[in-house]
């Protein structure tokens, strides 16, 4: 057979494969690290996942590069966290005018959907009040408990947006859960340890981790949420709130740890500085893994 024959005979098969079977993964833009990880166990080979904010950062003050607009104006799926925590991304879905992933769509994936709610504000809210999110307390993502809403919201998403793989998606959502399960056995052990202790926070980012460790929050660095401590409050935290018998404090490696290494030379608790998202650099180990990281340190 001449070469010409050859290359119309490959021709030939690639005009003939079903579109299905070389289609192109799907485009899903997250906005955080760790709910690229999670869509990345259901998507698996079907999912192109890009997050946008990468590192460890402070979520409350994220400023969107102009970049990140052709990223969703190209996305077939966008999964945010949600609870008013990273309101940015709408901003970006209104820039980058892409009907796929409008809220109400089936692009348009809120992470939070069904996942209980913890310090969800009654009454109405003041500016006096600090940085209160109506929805309650968005940082739902360290319990892991709360994983698997996220992986059913993510699953529910790609089955709607590509119907042919819904039973890979299936699949992969089922292993998923059986690792979780598997993860969970070793995680509450360490309930049994860490149930009934005190810690102090700096924000209260880890609300859904101390829940699920079973740990007594006394009180928080921040005089209210967003509002850096003045030293006045940080004598009043040591003189009169904070006693001796505090087990942890806890604080995000994205703030200062100044102020709580005051509180650990009067108490002598142990002081853990936890990052408070998956970042970039650690992305290979996943969401698992972070959650690990997290909770073996107590």
């Amino acid at each position: 057979m001449s070469f010409s024959r050859q290359i119309f005979g490959w021709v030939l098969v690639i005009l003939l494969v079903p579109s299905a079977l070389i289609a192109k993964p799907l485009n899903v833009v997250t906005s955080t690290q760790g709910l690229a990880s999670i869509t990345e166990y259901i998507g698996g080979k079907h999912v192109k996942v890009r997050a946008l904010a990468t590192g460890h950062v402070d979520l409350h003050f994220f400023e969107p590069r102009p970049s990140m607009v052709m990223k969703v104006a190209k996305a077939d799926m966008v999964v945010k966290i949600g609870m008013s925590f990273d309101a940015y991304v709408d901003a970006l879905i209104e820039a980058a005018n892409n009907p796929n992933v409008f809220p109400g769509n089936s692009g348009y994936i809120d992470a939070s959907v069904g996942v209980p709610k913890l310090e969800v504000p009654q009454g109405r809210i003041t500016m006096g009040m600090g940085d209160i999110h109506k929805e309650g307390n968005p940082h739902y993502y360290v319990d892991p408990r709360n994983s698997v809403y996220i992986a059913q919201n993510i699953l529910n998403g790609l089955k709607e947006i590509d119907p042919n793989n819904a039973s890979y998606y299936e699949t992969r959502f089922k292993k998923f859960n059986a690792i979780l399960e598997r993860k969970l056995e070793a995680w509450d052990k360490v309930t049994a340890k860490t149930k009934g202790k005190t810690v102090v926070t700096y924000h209260r980012s880890w609300t859904y981790l101390l829940d699920y460790l079973g740990l007594k929050l006394v009180t928080t660095i921040e005089p209210l949420p967003g509002l850096p401590p003045t030293p006045k409050h940080i004598k009043y935290l040591t003189e009169d709130v904070v006693k001796e018998d505090l087990d942890y404090i806890v604080i995000a490696t994205i703030y200062s740890a100044r102020e709580a290494r005051k509180i650990q030379k009067k108490t002598g608790a142990v002081l853990l500085r936890l990052p408070i998202t998956l970042s970039e650099r650690s992305k290979k180990e996943g969401y698992f893994d972070y959650i690990d990281s997290l909770i073996s340190a107590f």
